[in-house]
């Protein structure tokens, strides 16, 4: 028998869901968001810097579970092999990174991917940048196993 949290959980996050889409849709117009049964992807190009080229991101939002950001880059193959900072794993096949953005408790779902995630990605991107150029990670943050230093 299913109890009446159950249905009380997933209509939270339903709703949930719907709000994040919404501001998404409404701060990021050009951002493709892609409803599944399990969870929802939202698709958008981010550039660092002016002088910056654009970045595919992919926000994967599942109805449970920890929510992942992915970048995609253009130079992959070049740094494919490296020890690449504030990231958990790597993508060979689509070309991506999943990257580490915040320490513990700095996100909880629920609180507004558009204000916290999106701009946490677009600033991991920056020092991205600088990481190719200089050899070193200026965008401070805890270094760990999981971040491969």
């Amino acid at each position: 028998m299913v109890s009446k949290n159950y249905f009380k959980r997933n209509n939270n996050r339903d709703k949930e869901l719907l709000l994040q889409r919404g501001i998404i849709a409404s701060k990021f117009p050009e951002a493709k968001i892609n409803v599944q049964s399990d969870r929802t992807i939202f698709e958008l190009e981010l550039q660092p810097s002016p002088v910056s080229p654009f970045y595919k991101v992919l926000i994967c939002y599942p109805k449970y579970g920890s929510i992942d950001v992915w970048a995609t880059v253009s130079n992959y193959e070049n740094i494919k092999d490296k020890a690449i900072p504030h990231i958990y794993s790597k993508n060979d096949n689509k070309k991506r990174l999943r990257l580490c953005l915040y320490y513990g408790d700095e996100f909880k779902r629920g609180m507004s991917i558009a204000e916290t995630l999106i701009p946490w990605a677009a600033e991991w991107l920056y020092f991205y940048e600088l990481w190719l150029a200089s050899g070193k990670w200026l965008g401070g943050g805890i270094h760990g196993k999981n971040n491969n230093p």
